[in-house]
């Protein structure tokens, strides 16, 4: 899925991490070709799709849990069809009970595809932010957030596809709190043409339940608990 052709400017970067991810290798240490054939299919299709769909702008590679997408460029073009990218990415998979945390941000990047090298300040930005966020989901980090509001603002108005909200950080051993755009999950959208549906918090207080029964568990808990808080929090009226 890698763009194998060499670039070294400033782009659109995102990051995910799928939270949960080691007790899933623990469940099939004995046959992890297992793994293969669980959820994490799942996040394999979702990210193909994404790529398919926006391939003349996005392109994403993967290790185990983490899963990276680029653009090109910097430009309103690469922004807007990556921030499609993440808003549905992430909504796929909280629909299919997967949890995850990513972030989008803007910088340097440096990829080389047939090597698979991927270096630059804005991976480190996208990497540091989707690993700290206390909540489900994804945000646009602050220097995303600049660059849209300078170069493209009407992109931030408040029915886009982000709001502005105190979002739950890890903070020493337990959490703090960071005011950033967050990816809209209480509301239906349209997303390059389609509807997304709302998740509701029903939805949300159902899949906690049943992740109950999972080892780590109480590791994941509490991101599900502030995400049913940001969802009734955001709802547009």
């Amino acid at each position: 899925m890698a763009n194998n052709i060499v670039i070294d400017s400033n782009r659109w970067v995102a990051c995910f991490d799928i939270l949960g991810f080691k007790n899933l290798l623990e469940k099939y240490k004995d046959n992890l070709f297992g793994v293969a054939n669980t959820e994490y299919t799942d996040v394999l299709e979702a990210v193909r799709r994404q790529v398919s769909e926006w391939k003349n702008h996005v392109s994403a590679v993967w290790f185990s849990d983490t899963f990276l997408l680029y653009t090109k460029d910097d430009s309103r073009e690469s922004f807007e069809a990556l921030r499609n990218g993440v808003c549905l990415f992430t909504q796929q998979l909280l629909s299919k009970n997967i949890p995850v945390t990513g972030s989008l941000t803007v910088g340097e990047f440096y990829s080389e595809g047939t090597r698979r090298i991927f270096i630059g300040p804005a991976l480190a930005t996208a990497y540091h932010y989707a690993k700290k966020l206390g909540f489900i989901g994804a945000v646009l980090t602050p220097q995303g957030r600049t660059k849209v509001a300078g170069s493209y603002p009407e992109l931030l108005d408040e029915n886009s596809l982000f709001v502005e909200y105190d979002v739950p950080v890890k903070s020493g051993g337990g959490y703090g709190s960071e005011l950033l755009m967050a990816v809209r999950l209480a509301s239906a959208s349209i997303v390059d043409g389609r509807n997304v549906d709302a998740l509701t918090i029903e939805e949300i207080t159902a899949a906690s339940k049943r992740n109950r029964t999972k080892d780590g568990w109480w590791k994941v808990e509490p991101r599900y608990k502030n995400t049913i808080t940001f969802i009734q929090k955001t709802r547009l009226k």
